[in-house]
């Protein structure tokens, strides 16, 4: 679920990988962030992130260039 509110996929999957210290656990471990942040996407189209600067006024660099 963290994965879906924060969209911090590669991070937590490092984060994961290095609490578990398994080499075999990876592929489960991205799969589920993954199938997280997918479902996270269709729930939840923002993250938390945003939804907070949004609620302090604080403006948001757009992923394109403003004509």
């Amino acid at each position: 679920m963290l994965s879906s509110a924060t969209r911090m996929t590669y991070c937590l999957v490092v984060l994961m990988m290095e609490t578990a210290s398994n080499v075999e656990l990876f592929l489960p471990i991205i799969f589920t962030i993954f199938m997280s942040y997918g479902s996270g996407f269709i729930l939840m189209p923002r993250s938390i992130y945003k939804g907070a600067l949004r609620q302090k006024n604080i403006p948001i660099l757009n992923k394109s260039l403003p004509k």
